[in-house]
């Protein structure tokens, strides 16, 4: 491969980077959701009681905390590959 890169190389890191999550409760326990790096909802669940709020404070919650899983999926994956220094 070009640059010396090892096309195992490729498939490991492609395997470890599938593999990070990043998760986010809500502050109030109502719910809870893990994401890949991608952005895709790996795991959501909710407290029986979290559909007692009113249909768009849920959502916002929702897209909060999935923006805060996300991010946190983000961080896993820059102390994972060593961040701007790989670049």
């Amino acid at each position: 491969m070009p640059n010396g890169i090892d096309v195992y190389d490729i498939e490991q890191a492609d395997r470890r980077l599938a593999a990070i999550r990043g998760s986010a409760r809500a502050q109030d326990g109502c719910m809870g959701i893990e994401t890949d790096v991608g952005g895709r909802i790996t795991d959501l669940w909710f407290a029986d009681w979290a559909m007692e709020q009113h249909g768009q404070q849920l959502a916002e919650i929702i897209i909060d905390r999935h923006r805060a899983a996300l991010d946190s999926a983000h961080a896993v994956a820059t102390r994972e590959f060593g961040g701007a220094e790989n670049e």
